[in-house]
C-alpha cells in the first residue's frame, strides 16, 4: 500500500508518530547520521518518502543541482563519474549510505 494513502485517513498527529516509528529504522541505518540528535532524526523521518529504481535507472547525473537525499535500504547502487562522454565505476555503494 502507498504511504501517502495510508496517511491520507490519519490524523497529523498519528502521521507524524507512524512517520518516526518508521522512519527511525531507516535513519538508524545510516552511517553518516549516527550521533545525531532523537530530535533531529524525528524531524528527518517524517519526510522520508519510500522510492524504488530499476537497476538501470540513474538516480543523480554528475554535474545536476539534487534536490533530494537518498538512504540505499536495499540493494547496491554504482557511482559513476562522467569523464570525456565515458562513465567511470568510481565505488559500489550498499545499505545505508
Amino acid at each position: 500500500m502507498d504511504a501517502d494513502k495510508l496517511y491520507e485517513g490519519m490524523s497529523f498527529y498519528l502521521r507524524v508518530k507512524v512517520a518516526k516509528y518508521i522512519g527511525r529504522d531507516t535513519l538508524n541505518s545510516a552511517d553518516f547520521l549516527h550521533g545525531c540528535s532523537p530530535s533531529f532524526l524525528d524531524s528527518l523521518a517524517v519526510l522520508l518518502r519510500e522510492q524504488s529504481f530499476n537497476a538501470d535507472q540513474s538516480i543523480y547525473v554528475q554535474g545536476e543541482l539534487a534536490h533530494e537525499l537518498y538512504i540505499l535500504v536495499s540493494g547496491r547502487a554504482m557511482v559513476l563519474t562522467k569523464m570525456d562522454e565515458e562513465m567511470d565505476e568510481v565505488e559500489p555503494m550498499g545499505q545505508g549510505i
